[in-house]
């Protein structure tokens, strides 16, 4: 057999040929990932009209992934991206789910500000799986602050709370735009939280303002943060809240999370009333 740490090939051994063979075969997609490679990006863009018949798909893909695009060739993508996917809106059925997942390795090759543009374009297709591209190239990028109002206007449109969802993951978005029209309008209590948490980030004395009106959000965004420094604030949210068990759960995992073991038995004796009112109410 040989060593790999040599350039000692035995090639008359056949216990050897199989292992000789991959190596060269290795080397034949290396050579061919590297023409791809010095191929100019403006003629491998120019070339995507007939990327899915392409021998050389697959590398182009990947090598239009791995490239910094100039702001000329981003452009020149975007436009391509835009071609294609209409006119592949003609393909037959069969062919639609190929050339959109060549579509979405194309647009996740389009650098910002024009990514997310794009994307966003894309959520009001008719198309389902087109839309949950959308959202998963988006879940992924950090959305551009001009793009807040387009989320906004097309949530307004839509109704459809995942765009809410998009800009409480991106802290700039939630930094520009209205805190209470957002948890207003989100009806999940995990991504009302996620939006105070950003503020208590980013802008604290705005998630500060909204912790008596949003006491459970407030204290798990704490938690969350470990951020023991607003334990007091913490303990004063606890006194008009002690009979919410909802928020008690919250309070308890946050206490565990921050530490402070006089709170901890405060609550331990809120329990003991709920519960003995509990058992009163019943009999």
């Amino acid at each position: 057999m040989f060593d790999d740490d040599t350039n000692d090939f035995d090639l008359t051994d056949p216990r050897n040929s199989w292992r000789l063979e991959s190596i060269l075969a290795d080397i034949d997609r290396s050579i061919e990932m590297a023409e791809v490679r010095l191929r100019p990006t403006t003629q491998l863009i120019d070339s995507l009209p007939s990327i899915l018949t392409d021998a050389d798909s697959d590398r182009i893909l990947y090598h239009l992934e791995e490239v910094q695009l100039e702001p000329a060739e981003a452009e020149s993508l975007v436009k391509q991206v835009e071609i294609l996917a209409g006119a592949w809106e003609k393909l037959p059925s069969r062919e639609k789910a190929r050339a959109d997942g060549v579509l979405w390795r194309l647009v996740k090759a389009i650098p910002e500000p024009h990514l997310s543009k794009i994307a966003i374009s894309f959520l009001v297709h008719p198309r389902k799986r087109r839309r949950e591209m959308a959202y998963k190239v988006l879940r992924r990028t950090d959305i551009p602050v001009t793009l807040l109002d387009d989320l906004i206007t097309l949530y307004e449109t839509t109704g459809d709370e995942q765009l809410l969802h998009l800009i409480a993951r991106n802290p700039a978005l939630v930094v520009a735009a209205d805190e209470r029209y957002l948890l207003g309008e989100i009806a999940t209590s995990y991504w009302q939280m996620r939006v105070v948490e950003v503020l208590l980030l980013e802008q604290p004395e705005r998630a500060l303002a909204l912790a008596f009106e949003y006491p459970s959000r407030f204290v798990h965004a704490v938690g969350r943060r470990e951020a023991d420094e607003y334990l007091p604030l913490l303990r004063r949210l606890f006194a008009p809240n002690r009979n919410d068990p909802r928020f008690l759960g919250i309070y308890a995992w946050a206490l565990g999370r921050v530490g402070d073991t006089a709170a901890l038995e405060e609550l331990r004796g809120a329990i003991v009333e709920l519960r003995e009112r509990l058992e009163t109410t019943g009999a």
